[in-house]
């Protein structure tokens, strides 16, 4: 299970990753879906945490994609493939890392107040 800092550069990334994971589906949609990964009601309440973060001690969520699949398929006017719904966000695309762990058994990346690293 991949989990994402609580701050602006960690929300950035992943939402990057989710536009060029999901072309089909609106930004505002995957805002939305980004936030009920993170156990969140809406963006606005994801965007208080970040908000409010200092970078060096930021907090951080576990990412849950079935609640990010449901909450996007709720909203979307395109429907989910098999594929879709058996998202990994450990498998997106993410540039540079930008405070998005990977949590698979084996990665070499490593989380530590609110950077990553490479161990």
């Amino acid at each position: 299970m991949a989990s994402l800092t609580l701050t602006d550069i960690g929300g950035r990334t992943m939402k990057r990753a989710l536009v060029l994971r999901f072309r089909k589906h609106g930004s505002a949609h995957l805002s939305e879906a980004l936030a009920a990964a993170g156990g969140f009601r809406t963006h606005a309440a994801l965007s208080a945490p970040i908000c409010r973060a200092e970078p060096r001690h930021a907090d951080f969520v576990l990412l849950d994609e079935a609640a990010s699949m449901s909450r996007l398929e709720q909203l979307s006017d395109v429907s989910l493939d098999a594929v879709d719904r058996h998202m990994l966000f450990d498998d997106l695309p993410i540039e540079g890392h930008g405070d998005v762990l990977n949590t698979r058994p084996g990665s070499r990346r490593a989380w530590k107040r609110g950077s990553s690293a490479t161990g």
